[in-house]
Protein backbone atom coordinates (compact mmCIF):
# COMPACT_ATOMS: atom_id res chain seq x y z
CA UNK A 1 0.00 0.00 0.00
CA UNK A 2 1.46 2.96 -1.02
CA UNK A 3 0.73 6.58 0.81
CA UNK A 4 0.66 9.89 -0.63
CA UNK A 5 -0.45 13.58 0.33
CA UNK A 6 -3.75 13.77 -0.57
CA UNK A 7 -4.21 16.90 -2.19
CA UNK A 8 -6.94 19.73 -0.62
CA UNK A 9 -10.52 18.04 -0.36
CA UNK A 10 -13.83 19.25 -2.17
CA UNK A 11 -15.36 20.60 0.81
CA UNK A 12 -12.50 22.78 1.39
CA UNK A 13 -11.14 20.93 4.96
CA UNK A 14 -7.77 21.01 3.96
CA UNK A 15 -5.16 18.16 3.26
CA UNK A 16 -5.29 14.12 4.62
CA UNK A 17 -1.37 13.94 5.80
CA UNK A 18 0.38 10.29 5.79
CA UNK A 19 -0.29 10.25 9.40
CA UNK A 20 -3.31 10.59 8.97
CA UNK A 21 -3.65 8.14 6.66
CA UNK A 22 -1.65 5.62 8.56
CA UNK A 23 -4.30 6.22 11.24
CA UNK A 24 -7.37 5.36 9.09
CA UNK A 25 -5.72 2.39 7.65
CA UNK A 26 -5.18 1.30 11.28
CA UNK A 27 -8.57 1.92 12.47
CA UNK A 28 -9.67 -0.10 9.44
CA UNK A 29 -7.78 -2.74 10.19
CA UNK A 30 -8.73 -2.65 13.91
CA UNK A 31 -12.36 -3.05 12.72
CA UNK A 32 -11.58 -6.18 10.46
CA UNK A 33 -9.63 -8.24 13.13
CA UNK A 34 -12.75 -7.20 15.77
CA UNK A 35 -15.23 -8.68 13.47
CA UNK A 36 -13.34 -11.91 12.08
CA UNK A 37 -12.78 -12.46 15.83
CA UNK A 38 -16.45 -12.00 16.93
CA UNK A 39 -17.55 -13.98 13.99
CA UNK A 40 -15.32 -16.86 15.32
CA UNK A 41 -16.32 -16.77 18.48
CA UNK A 42 -19.84 -17.02 17.51
CA UNK A 43 -19.14 -19.65 15.26
CA UNK A 44 -17.42 -21.79 18.08
CA UNK A 45 -20.36 -21.13 19.83
CA UNK A 46 -22.56 -22.54 17.51
CA UNK A 47 -21.50 -25.32 16.56
CA UNK A 48 -21.53 -26.33 20.34
CA UNK A 49 -24.96 -25.44 20.41
CA UNK A 50 -25.95 -27.27 17.44
CA UNK A 51 -23.66 -30.91 18.67
CA UNK A 52 -25.49 -30.38 21.89
CA UNK A 53 -28.85 -30.25 20.07
CA UNK A 54 -28.28 -33.09 18.40
CA UNK A 55 -26.80 -34.79 21.33
CA UNK A 56 -29.54 -34.33 23.22
CA UNK A 57 -31.94 -35.01 20.24
CA UNK A 58 -30.47 -38.96 20.00
CA UNK A 59 -30.65 -39.74 23.36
Amino acid sequence: MQLQRIGPRPDGLGTVGVEDQIKLIGLQLHFVIVVAITVSIAGVRNRRVIHQCAADISE
